[in-house]
């Protein structure tokens, strides 16, 4: 009596589109490869409406207000910020000093940022919030603020794990000027999308840095075509003899 052994079928060729015959193993393998980029196509286009400072809104009401204060001017001083005025924001905020090249210490902080870090960050550097492959970037961003009156973005994210959830996130950097009009103080926003979890948490860059004003006044036009020719610039003094 002979047993009956089923013996394996080939596997046949199937038409996986765009006229290419594959095998049924490399036709799966080929149809969830195109719904993968498919779903990474859709969570890029999520994160760059995400990424944008209209979705943090403690960071949008920020930057208007401090905007509103400096009334044409590079920036505002700091006596005229009222914390009234940034009620729903105060948790995101901060203040820092600048205490060095690239280096800021934070005198106020809001309760978002205790939570953030686990601890009282008041004394700590602004660098304390990050990584360490992303301090030297931070750094040039505060040197841009307290050195050049600029006005700062700062696209930021922190690692997902255990316990520790997945943030997104965008950090404002804005200058605060004295009574003569120099930069002395950072106003700073931080609004992250995500459970905090665990603390400490720390951060990366998301993206380049976004700055938005300079300090710097541009020379009038007949002084930048004077320096071009390389000769001296005239200009009209007012008040003098005719």
């Amino acid at each position: 009596m002979t047993a009956c052994v089923p013996t394996a079928q080939p596997e046949r060729a199937t038409d996986c589109g765009k006229g290419r015959r594959l095998r049924p193993r490399l036709c799966n393998q080929a149809r969830r490869a195109r719904e993968g980029v498919k779903v990474m196509s859709g969570l890029f286009r999520h994160f760059s409406k995400q990424g944008s400072d209209e979705s943090f809104a403690a960071v949008s009401l920020t930057l208007r207000y401090w905007d509103t204060q400096r009334d044409n001017r590079p920036m505002p001083r700091r006596d005229e910020i009222d914390p009234r005025a940034l009620g729903p924001a105060l948790p995101h905020l901060f203040l820092a000093e600048p205490v060095a090249a690239r280096l800021a210490k934070l005198r106020l902080a809001g309760q978002y940022l205790h939570e953030l870090l686990g601890m009282d960050p008041r004394g700590m550097p602004l660098c304390a919030f990050f990584e360490a492959e992303a301090r030297a970037e931070v750094g040039h961003a505060v040197a841009m603020v307290a050195e050049h009156g600029a006005r700062v973005l700062l696209p930021v994210r922190a690692k997902g794990g255990f316990m520790t959830p997945a943030l997104q996130g965008l950090l404002a950097l804005m200058p605060l000027a004295d009574n003569e009009g120099r930069p002395v103080r950072i106003l700073g926003a931080l609004h992250c999308k995500g459970m905090i979890g665990r603390p400490p948490r720390r951060l990366m860059l998301a993206g380049w840095p976004r700055t938005l004003t300079t300090n710097r006044a541009e020379p009038a036009p007949s002084v930048q075509l004077a320096q071009r020719r390389g000769c001296p610039a005239l200009r009209v003094i007012t008040g003098g003899r005719s």
